[in-house]
C-alpha cells in the first residue's frame, strides 16, 4: 500500500498474506518526493503452536528492525526482539531485548553496551479466570545487572505469588 501526501512524500506498507499472519505489517518505509529513503521498519513474525496439529496458533511479533536515514545510503539501525516464553501460553510478553544501535548491514549487536532487557513474569489464575496480570518486571543492562525491579500485589494480598481473587 502506498500513501502519498500533498507534497509528494510517501509511505509504503507491505502486509503479510499467509494463513496465520494475514494483514500484519511486514515492512513500512517513508520517502521524500524525490524517492530518497528516510526511515523504514522491518518486522519479523513468528508462530507458536498452542495446541498440537495447528488447531490453535499464536502469531506474534518476534523482532523489529528500525532504520533511520537522512535521504542517503548511510543510516543507523536499531533492533528489538520479543519473547513469549510461558507455559501454558496465554499471549503474554515475557521478555523484550532492546539492542539499541546495531550494525546497519548485518544487524549484529555492535557495540553491545546499549542493550537493555525487560523481563516480565505473570500471575495467571484459572479459578477465577484472571490471566495476564504482571507479577514482576525486571530491567537489566547489557551486563545482565539488575537496574530496576517492580513487583505487583493484587487484592490486598501480602504475598507476591498470591493469585488475584477479584
Amino acid at each position: 500500500v502506498k500513501v502519498i501526501d500533498p507534497d509528494g512524500n510517501y509511505t509504503t506498507t507491505n502486509y503479510l498474506q499467509d494463513q496465520f499472519t494475514k494483514g500484519m505489517v511486514l515492512a513500512q518505509a517513508s520517502y521524500d518526493a524525490a524517492g530518497n529513503l528516510f526511515n523504514k521498519a522491518v518486522n519479523t513474525w513468528a508462530i507458536k503452536t498452542i495446541m498440537t496439529g495447528n488447531v490453535s496458533v499464536f502469531p506474534y511479533l518476534k523482532k523489529v528492525d528500525q532504520y533511520v536515514y537522512d535521504g542517503d545510503a548511510s543510516g543507523k539501525r536499531s533492533a528489538q526482539e520479543f519473547f513469549y516464553d510461558e507455559s501454558p501460553q496465554y499471549g503474554n510478553l515475557t521478555k523484550t531485548v532492546q539492542y539499541g544501535e546495531v550494525d546497519l548491514a548485518t544487524g549484529s549487536d555492535s557495540p553491545s553496551n546499549d542493550k537493555r532487557t525487560t523481563e516480565t513474569t505473570y500471575l495467571n489464575s484459572t479459578a477465577p479466570y484472571i490471566l495476564g496480570l504482571p507479577k514482576q518486571i525486571t530491567i537489566k543492562d547489557h551486563l545482565n545487572n539488575q537496574l530496576r525491579q517492580t513487583s505487583f500485589y493484587y487484592d490486598n494480598h501480602a504475598n507476591l505469588t498470591d493469585s488475584p481473587s477479584k
